[in-house]
């Protein structure tokens, strides 16, 4: 396959490497872009090589933020294909992450143009756990998002996420209110979601940001699909047992088995405490009164490395619309199928550690998963939450054999 390599792509005249990443004035994409920023200006950062190019439909919130983290900004129009060549004119790296609209695969298929046009080298697409089994239209969109991605690049990896974690504080004001924990899942669906701050350190040591960024993918990485899960399956109960553990408070939160409207209705009212859906054009909500894991501005762990890891304070989500709230439920339709009953070891594999366990999430907030009024309940399980650990790990075990 041959790719137009009119445009220059190697480093400027400061030996700087551009790493462009889109759908910033949403959540993921900016705590993505927002992410590197933070890794930049570490002291514990071996290399600063690089510059952020922060691609968006729109200017808000998040990309007035990045753009005070040191961002280039660069809003564009997928109407207008050309506006993607500009964005993407000069950049080495593309960490792709898809936008929430309804017709993000024709804005996907628009940017793969765009960047085979310029000639981007190495592109990294942000997918989701699914994207290649489900039946669920999300995920559809997103293996065919894939396929136009990896056309359009001599060096491609996609990388296919489990459920963030982070993705919990949608639920945060539901577990104050009602000391309860609604998802659209059964009491035996299992699945094993993941760490930003896994999702971030495979990010880095794809592109080796801390290491001297390099033009060109590794080698060993070129054409991969990467599954990122967390270290643990859970069940609906079981999470609301860690977070029991987490806040220190036995029967505190229970889990709620409620159907695919009742979640939908719950998000779409602005189930993460008025942030609320914005109708599906991209737009914010007010912030969160409780910004615990929201201050961002000043971290309040400055040392990001800790071992083989990436650990940072991230930004809380501010805002989820029409099109993110049907790809959670999606996921969690996929997560009914059985198929999300999966751990994969390609962030060990990648990173040389462990994931992160989702208790220790839920222990760096307490305070946004701990009720209001603190019930005494009748507890679901026996024993502590490791003894839960152990005996579930014996069942997977012997599921596999």
């Amino acid at each position: 396959m041959r790719f137009n390599r009119n445009f220059e792509h190697r480093r400027d005249d400061r030996g700087t490497i551009t790493i462009a990443v889109t759908s910033t004035d949403r959540w993921l994409g900016y705590v993505l872009a927002w992410s590197f920023l933070q890794l930049q200006k570490n002291p514990q950062q071996k290399n600063n090589n690089f510059k952020i190019r922060a691609i968006a439909r729109t200017r808000n919130h998040e990309t007035d933020d990045l753009n005070k983290e040191g961002a280039e900004v660069t809003t564009v129009d997928y109407g207008r294909r050309e506006t993607l060549e500009t964005a993407l004119g000069g950049c080495q790296w593309l960490l792709f992450v898809p936008e929430s609209d309804r017709d993000r695969l024709g804005m996907a298929r628009t940017l793969a143009d765009a960047a085979k046009k310029v000639g981007v080298p190495n592109i990294i697409t942000v997918s989701a756990l699914g994207a290649g089994d489900s039946r669920e239209q999300s995920f559809k969109d997103l293996r065919d998002i894939e396929k136009a991605i990896e056309g359009s690049a001599n060096n491609w990896v996609t990388i296919r996420k489990s459920l963030l974690q982070q993705r919990f504080f949608h639920f945060e004001q539901r577990i104050k209110k009602n000391s309860t924990l609604p998802l659209s899942v059964r009491e035996d669906s299992r699945f094993a979601p993941l760490h930003l701050d896994d999702l971030v350190t495979v990010l880095e040591r794809l592109t080796r940001a801390n290491e001297g960024l390099g033009e060109d993918l590794d080698p060993k990485h070129r054409h991969k699909i990467y599954t990122l899960s967390g270290v643990e399956l859970v069940t609906g109960p079981l999470i609301a047992n860690i977070i029991n553990e987490a806040i220190d408070h036995p029967g505190a939160v229970e889990f709620t088995e409620v159907t695919r409207k009742q979640l939908e209705n719950y998000l779409e009212d602005g189930g993460d405490g008025g942030d609320g859906g914005d109708g599906g054009d991209g737009g914010d909500g007010d912030d969160d009164d409780d910004d615990d894991g929201g201050d961002h501005k000043k971290p309040k762990n400055p040392k990001i490395f800790q071992g083989k890891r990436i650990h940072l304070k991230y930004p809380k989500p501010r805002g989820i619309n029409h099109f993110e709230i049907q790809t959670i439920l999606d996921f969690f339709e996929y997560v009914k199928s059985g198929k999300a009953s999966y751990l994969s070891g390609d962030v060990k594999g990648i990173t040389g550690a462990d994931p992160e366990p989702l208790i220790n999430f839920f222990k760096e907030f307490p305070e946004s998963f701990t009720p209001r009024e603190r019930k005494s309940r009748s507890y679901r399980f026996e024993g502590n939450y490791n003894d839960q650990q152990k005996r579930s790990r014996r069942r997977i075990h012997r599921s596999r054999l």
